[in-house]
């Protein structure tokens, strides 16, 4: 099973998650997939806080590299 991440309204609520199948996961990404070849792409840029799963499965579909990019912030550091 993957998860499905809706943004919340506000940034005290918490996200609303949704399971869904691999299989369902895997076809909402072809269809991604599909939206994105009207457009000319020359890779994928990938965030690592959940959307290194994603960026490979549409360079399957697509042909195109990835760019991975980590991101850290911490709140109260001083």
């Amino acid at each position: 099973w993957g998860l499905f991440y809706h943004m919340p309204m506000s940034k005290r609520s918490l996200p609303q998650l949704e399971f869904i199948s691999w299989q369902r996961f895997h076809h909402d990404s072809f269809d991604l997939a599909q939206l994105l070849t009207k457009r000319k792409f020359d890779t994928i840029v990938s965030l690592s806080r959940g959307g290194h799963v994603l960026s490979r499965v549409l360079s399957d579909f697509l042909l195109l590299p990835i760019f991975n990019v980590s991101v850290q912030s911490y709140q109260g550091a001083k």
